[in-house]
């Protein structure tokens, strides 16, 4: 995994690999392979050949790292933060409800965001905006924020290959946190908290991510109404500056038709008055 990051972090060929299209990718892979091998770099050929044509949410989380750069590092912070909080309040004996909390809201808000932008990429290159796509998405981001593995500089770069799914802490989507992987010698346990006091904690986050489940099919449901209405606002608006311009051109044609009539009218009168004085000459 090391030589293969290396080679994704400093290599501009793979920056432009993956920059392309999932339908894009195989090709170019190819072709970036065969120019490896012909310039004598085998072993560089055979890692490029090793890499996964990326799925359609790899290739979204991708887009993120390079056109949201400042969002992507807010999440990857919060989840680093999220993780280094859970793991105080399993090892400590005081309450550790709080602060677990804030952590897991801000870690769902940069997380949150960064689903945002995913939405506006996808849509932006006609990709369905399925709940499965983005729940990918959304597994793979949260795996990575609060993970420690290597994925973290392969996502900064957006030279991710697969996806992920998280294990043992809450995300945005919601689930029981558990402890992290401990690296104790068999038997032996971390300190966790006296009493009932994790449980109350587990009770505390799933409460919380249920409140936060709720407004955020308020929230979105609140969204998709706002936005019908904008826009039925705006073709009524539309159709009512037609209505107005057309009922301009009305008001014209009326006043031309009224002077129309009168000067036919004078017409008339003119005539009328010379049959009779002839008549009467007769």
């Amino acid at each position: 995994m090391a030589d293969r990051r290396t080679i994704k972090e400093r290599d501009s060929e793979l920056d432009r690999l993956f920059a392309l299209s999932a339908e894009q990718f195989t090709n170019a892979r190819n072709e970036l392979v065969s120019k490896l091998k012909a310039s004598g770099d085998q072993e560089r050929a055979a890692q490029v050949k090793a890499l996964s044509k990326p799925t359609v949410a790899v290739w979204a989380i991708n887009q993120l790292a390079r056109l949201q750069p400042e969002k992507l590092a807010a999440m990857l912070e919060a989840g680093e933060r999220l993780r280094a909080t859970q793991a105080r309040a399993l090892r400590s004996k005081d309450s550790q409800v709080e602060l677990l909390r804030g952590a897991v809201q801000s870690e769902r808000q940069a997380l949150g965001d960064l689903i945002r932008a995913a939405e506006e990429i996808l849509a932006n290159a006609g990709h369905p905006r399925s709940a499965s796509l983005l729940g990918r998405i959304e597994s793979t981001l949260h795996a990575i924020a609060t993970g420690n593995g290597a994925e973290r500089e392969l996502l900064r770069a957006g030279h991710l290959d697969r996806e992920l799914q998280a294990v043992g802490f809450p995300s945005a989507a919601g689930g029981v946190p558990t402890a992290p992987s401990s690296s104790h010698a068999a038997g032996q346990t971390a300190p966790r908290p006296a009493g009932e006091e994790l449980p109350q904690l587990r009770a505390e986050v799933r409460r919380a991510q249920r409140e936060e489940r709720a407004l955020s099919a308020a929230l979105s449901k609140s969204e998709h109404v706002a936005q019908r209405l904008r826009l039925r606002a705006e073709q009524a608006e539309e159709a009512a500056t037609q209505a107005r311009r057309e009922s301009a051109t009305a008001q014209q044609a009326v006043g031309a038709a009224r002077e129309a009539l009168a000067d036919a009218k004078r017409r008339l009168e003119r005539s009328n008055a010379a049959l009779a004085a002839a008549t009467g000459k007769q």
